[in-house]
């Protein structure tokens, strides 16, 4: 019989206060408009504009019928979105599908004058297997969109037998304009492009000839992502199998330009960011305000099925002249000891320089996965993620994938993603929005819980075997419940259920009956409800 000793406690314990209370991990909201009609909406991006408005733009359709992108704003901070009472779609309605090659299948972009920019590869029905890169604009915060009635391509269209998959888009500190891409000819291995708009994007560089920005080893070059630094450097960050032969071969690699784009050090040779680790692929990079450059990647250090991915960090102080991954693999999460496989990861810093990671984490049987977030306050060097990850999305089974993130008015959080409408077997856009980061560790009795509030703090041990204790801090007297969740969302604990007087408590959780694996605790009080994670190995 499972055993549950409650003790309560005024303990003078330090527990991390880096997290970003998401409001998804507690009910499901959703942006996309959910009409009678499922639709497959999926792989959204996000980005926050200059004004402080909210812009979300995702790929959406239906099976025998084309795939087009459609787009919501908010100009509240994310309360409300022009997108969840209306479909808006914005690219051309010409039958031809917005290519879904990648985990970023598309990039979106703001300049200082606040103009909207987004690039995507389209697939072109009328020659066989071949994609170009297209550009939407606006000029009034996505109330209406040049381009949307034709395609405008900013790719080059001369040479029929190469695919374009998987542009990123970047704004320089001059308005000036970077849109980079992978490119396969039929008869060669891919190679990173680039092309420049100098004219607000009317005009591309990248429309008269193909303009590599990789070096032309014969490896496989994709997945391409984009940054500006403080001082208008421009990076660039990839995968590339650096061995034809051999999966276990692929790095990172990065460009650096220091002339606007005319020259990258990557044209010459290769410039690898991390050591190699199988499948290394969908690099995310962001650059703090102070001109570090950081990057997150998944990848998978299995040598045998199945293949369980990770998520993993590399970063540079110096302008890229040196980086942290070369001396080795770090993670962000808490790795694929648990069973686990994260990917899809996305990144993001705020104002402060603090980091912030997001994935989706599928368990070993693949059940439906849900969105996470880890944090670095130390420029990368340790994660929360190790040994804490935070819930981003509400844990309904639904699967929650593709997250993207974006931070904006007051260093707010917002991640999007998309996830599955019940058993239907379609998604819609989901929406998180996280509190401003606190770094550093507490002392949990002078953490600050506002009046009404409940706060549920990481178990201790974890991972544990097989007892573990629980704590909650309330504000004031209330009732609340503390139930322990499966995987799969059933329940298999209830450890509390009563009337609970203000300060610190403490449960013990006997774990004692259960099998190993990942479960849930969910602290519901009058008015709030905090969800975690804690790891059980036996």
């Amino acid at each position: 019989m499972r055993r549950v000793v409650i003790i309560l406690a005024f303990l003078m314990l330090f527990v991390s206060a880096v997290q970003a209370d998401w409001s998804g991990a507690t009910a499901d909201r959703h942006i996309s408009y959910f009409s009678s009609g499922y639709q497959m909406a999926r792989f959204p991006r996000i980005v926050a504009g200059p004004e402080g408005n909210l812009y979300c733009v995702w790929r959406q359709g239906q099976t025998l019928q084309s795939y087009e992108l459609y787009f919501g704003r908010s100009t509240d901070n994310g309360v409300t979105w022009s997108s969840e009472t209306i479909d808006v779609m914005i690219s051309a309605d010409d039958g031809q599908n917005v290519a879904s090659v990648g985990d970023k299948p598309f990039g979106m972009a703001t300049d200082s004058q606040g103009n909207i920019f987004i690039v995507w590869a389209e697939d072109l029905h009328e020659i066989p297997e071949v994609q170009e890169i297209m550009l939407l604009k606006s000029t009034d915060q996505g109330q209406t969109w040049i381009h949307s009635n034709s395609d405008f391509n900013i790719s080059f269209d001369g040479a029929p037998d190469n695919d374009a998959f998987d542009p990123d888009i970047a704004v320089d500190n001059n308005d000036d304009i970077y849109v980079v891409w992978h490119q396969r000819p039929v008869s060669d291995t891919s190679e990173i492009h680039i092309s420049i708009s100098t004219d607000a994007g009317d005009t591309w560089s990248g429309t008269g000839a193909d303009r590599y920005i990789s070096y032309r080893s014969g490896h496989i070059a994709s997945n391409p992502h984009i940054a500006v630094a403080p001082n208008n450097d421009i990076y660039v960050v990839w995968d590339e199998k650096t061995d034809p032969d051999d999966i276990t071969s692929y790095k990172i690699l990065y460009g650096k330009s220091t002339d606007a784009g005319a020259t990258f050090n990557s044209e010459t040779a290769d410039q690898p960011t991390s050591t190699a680790i199988r499948s290394s692929g969908d690099a995310y990079m962001v650059i703090d305000p102070s001109g570090n450059i950081h990057v997150t990647w998944q990848a998978t250090r299995a040598t045998a099925s199945p293949f369980l991915y990770e998520i993993f960090y590399t970063g540079s102080t110096d302008g890229g002249a040196t980086w942290s991954g070369l001396a080795g693999p770090q993670l962000v999460d808490f790795g694929a000891d648990d069973g686990s496989s994260a990917w899809n990861q996305a990144l993001a810093v705020n104002s402060n320089g603090d980091l912030i990671a997001v994935w989706n984490e599928t368990p070993i049987n693949f059940d439906d996965a849900e969105a996470w977030a880890g944090y670095s306050t130390d420029g990368g060097l340790t994660w929360s993620g190790n040994n804490e990850p935070e819930l981003i999305s509400f844990p309904d089974g639904h699967g929650a994938y593709n997250p993207d993130i974006a931070v904006g008015a007051g260093d707010t959080l917002f991640v999007v993603w998309n996830e599955g409408v019940a058993s239907s077997g379609y998604y819609d856009i989901h929406l998180s929005i996280g509190d401003t980061l606190a770094g550093g560790t507490t002392d949990i009795r002078e953490q600050v819980v506002l009046p009404g509030q409940v706060a549920l703090h990481q178990n201790h041990p974890n991972p544990f075997n097989a007892t573990t204790a629980i704590e909650f801090t309330l504000s004031e007297p209330q009732s609340v419940t503390l139930t322990v969740y499966d995987l799969l969302g059933k329940v298999v604990c209830l450890l509390l259920e009563e009337e609970r007087p203000a300060g610190i408590h403490r449960i013990t959780f006997d774990a004692a009956d259960l099998p190993s694996g990942i479960y849930f605790y969910r602290l519901k009080g009058e008015d709030r409800a905090e969800n975690r994670r804690m790891l059980l190995l036996k």
